[in-house]
C-alpha cells in the first residue's frame, strides 16, 4: 500500500551539509572504497569488489537523503534546550484507516549546534521534516523520526519557506502538547491523549482550567482484547507457516514422482519418428559394449592405452605385422596429426599384447625398463648403479635376458643362434635384429661400445628410441621373418 505525505517538504538536500551534522553516514562508503584501495594491489577482484560496494553504498545513502528532503512530510518543532539540541516536534500519526486522529509529540536530540553554529534560544520554532514506521494496514504509524531543515541546508531563504507552509493549527498542537510534557524533558514518544489522561488525574479539577476538551477519541483496548488480537495474528502467522511446509512438501514429493520423459521408439514397420531410437533388425548382431581402457606406463616410459582382454589375445595371435620395440601393438593415426597425449607427432600409440600365462611369465623374469648404462659410464669403465634385487652386474644382465620358459623350439634354436655370434662380428651400420620382448625387429648399428654392447637404431623408428644393447639381444637377419617390420 503506497502512503504519501499530506504536506511534502519539496527542499533541494546539501549533501555537505548533511555530512557535517550525521558524519556516521559517511563511514561504510568511505570504508569500503579505503579498503578497496589498499587491497587492488594484493586482491584484484576483492579490491574491485569493494570499490563498488562503497560507490554502491554512496549512491544510496545519497538517493535516501535526498528522498528524504523532496518527499516526507513537514513537521513544526521548537527548541526546548539548545545548549543539548533537544527539541520537541508533533505530528498526527493516523494513517487514514479510521476517523480518529492520533496526535503525539516526540522529544529528541539532534545536533542543532554543528548545523546552526550557534546555540538557539528555547522556544524558537523550527521547520523539520520527518519519516514514518509501522505498518499502513494499522490505525496509526508506531513512531515517527523528525529531522531540522538546518541539517539538510544552509539555505535560510528555502528554510523560511518551508516554515511557511505550515499550518497554524499544527504549532497550536505543538504549543499545547508541550505544556502536557512531564518535567524534566525526556526524549520519547507521548501521545497527546496519554498526557492529558495523566494531567487531569494528576491535577484532579485544576486541570480543567488548561486542559481543552477535545473531541472523540479513539477506544482504547482493554486487557482480553490485546489477548485476543495477539491470539489472532499469533494464529495466523502459525497457520501461513503451515501451509507453506505443506506446499513446499508435496511440491518435493511430486518432483520426486513426475513421469520421466522418455524418447520415442520407431514401431517396425511404422513411419520413422525424429529423434526416434532405431531398435535392431531381427537377427542383426549386436555388438559388446566397448570396455574404457586404462592409462598405463609403457616400458619405454610413454603412457599408453591398456586394451581389453579380447584386444590382448589378439594382437597376441596377430603381434608380428603390427608389434613394436616393446612388442605392442599399435593404434592407427595419421603421421600428420598429433598423436595421443604423451606421443610425438608422426609416431603411433602403443599398446600392450601379452601372451596368456600358460607357463611363467617371461616379464616376470626382467624389469620393466634396461639399465642406467651411458656412454660416459662405459667410457671409463664403471658400471651402472645396482637395481633391485640383483647382487651383481652379471646378474642384473641376466635380469634383462628373455627366460627360456615358455618358448618355442624356434625361438629357442634362433636365441641359441644369437648366443653363439661373436660379439666383435658387428660393425657399424650393419643390418641386424634386435630382441625387445618377444619379438625381433629390425635395426642398424651406430656404435660399438665396451662391455659386447651396441648402440642401435631401430630402422624407421625416430632417433630417440635409439638405446646401447647386449650382444644377446642381437642378431643376424633372418629371411623367413618377415613379418617383423615396424610400421613407419
Amino acid at each position: 500500500m503506497e502512503t504519501r505525505a499530506s504536506n511534502p517538504c519539496q527542499m533541494d538536500v546539501q549533501i555537505r551539509q548533511v555530512l557535517r551534522c550525521y558524519p556516521a553516514e559517511a563511514l561504510i562508503p568511505s570504508g569500503c572504497f579505503l579498503v578497496g584501495i589498499l587491497l587492488l594491489p594484493v586482491q584484484l577482484y576483492v579490491g574491485i569488489g569493494l570499490l563498488i560496494a562503497g560507490v554502491a553504498s554512496g549512491v544510496r545513502v545519497i538517493g535516501m537523503w535526498r528522498s528524504l528532503f523532496w518527499e516526507f512530510d513537514l513537521c513544526p518543532g521548537v527548541v526546548l534546550d539548545g545548549e543539548v539540541g533537544l527539541i520537541a516536534v508533533w505530528t498526527d500519526l493516523t494513517t487514514g484507516r479510521d476517523r480518529y486522529d492520533y496526535p503525539a509529540v516526540r522529544v529528541l536530540k539532534t545536533p542543532l549546534h554543528r548545523a546552526v553554529g550557534r546555540v538557539l534560544k528555547r522556544g524558537t520554532r523550527l521547520a523539520t521534516v520527518a519519516s514514518y514506521t509501522g505498518s499502513p494496514l494499522e490505525r496509526r504509524w508506531r513512531n515517527f523520526h523528525p529531522i531540522p531543515l538546518h541539517c539538510g541546508t544552509r539555505d535560510t531563504r528555502a528554510i523560511a519557506n518551508a516554515r511557511s507552509r505550515i499550518p497554524d493549527e499544527a504549532w497550536e498542537e505543538l504549543a499545547y502538547a508541550v505544556r502536557l510534557l512531564p518535567r524534566p524533558f525526556r526524549p520519547g514518544l507521548y501521545l497527546v491523549d496519554d498526557l492529558e489522561d495523566e494531567a487531569e488525574q494528576n491535577l484532579g479539577p485544576r486541570a480543567a482550567s488548561w486542559v481543552r476538551p477535545r473531541g472523540p477519541r479513539p477506544p482504547k483496548l482493554t486487557g482480553t482484547e490485546k489477548v485476543r488480537q495477539f491470539v489472532f495474528r499469533t494464529g495466523v502467522v502459525f497457520l501461513l507457516l503451515v501451509a507453506l511446509a505443506i506446499g513446499g512438501g508435496l511440491f518435493f514429493a511430486w518432483m520426486q514422482n513426475r513421469p520421466r520423459a522418455v524418447p520415442p521408439v520407431a514401431q517396425p514397420g511404422g513411419p520413422q519418428l525424429p529423434g526416434a531410437h532405431q531398435p535392431p533388425a531381427a537377427g542383426a548382431q549386436v555388438p559388446p559394449p566397448r570396455e574404457q581402457p586404462r592409462p598405463r606406463f609403457s616400458p619405454l616410459g610413454r603412457r599408453t592405452a591398456r586394451q581389453t582382454p579380447a584386444a590382448e589375445g589378439a594382437n597376441s595371435e596377430n603381434a608380428a605385422p603390427n608389434a613394436g620395440p616393446d612388442g605392442g601393438g599399435f593404434i592407427a593415426s595419421s603421421p600428420r596429426q598429433p598423436g595421443p597425449r604423451g606421443v610425438p607427432p608422426g609416431m603411433t600409440a602403443r599398446t600392450s599384447a601379452r601372451q596368456p600365462a600358460k607357463t611363467p611369465s617371461r616379464r616376470a623374469n626382467r624389469a620393466e625398463s634396461p639399465p642406467a648404462m651411458t656412454e660416459k659410464r662405459l667410457a671409463r669403465g664403471t658400471t651402472a648403479p645396482q637395481t633391485f634385487g640383483s647382487t651383481s652386474v652379471e646378474n642384473r644382465r641376466t635380469a634383462f635376458r628373455p627366460s627360456r620358459d615358455g618358448e618355442t623350439e624356434d625361438e629357442k634354436q634362433t636365441t641359441n643362434a644369437s648366443a653363439s655370434q661373436p660379439r666383435s662380428s658387428w660393425k657399424v651400420g650393419q643390418r641386424v635384429e634386435v630382441l625387445w620382448g618377444s619379438h625381433w625387429f629390425p635395426a642398424e648399428v651406430l656404435q660399438l661400445l665396451p662391455h659386447g654392447r651396441a648402440k642401435i637404431h631401430y630402422v624407421g623408428w625416430d632417433s630417440m628410441w635409439d638405446e646401447v644393447v647386449p650382444a644377446s639381444r642381437i642378431r643376424l637377419p633372418q629371411p623367413d621373418k618377415s613379418a617383423s617390420s615396424a610400421p613407419r
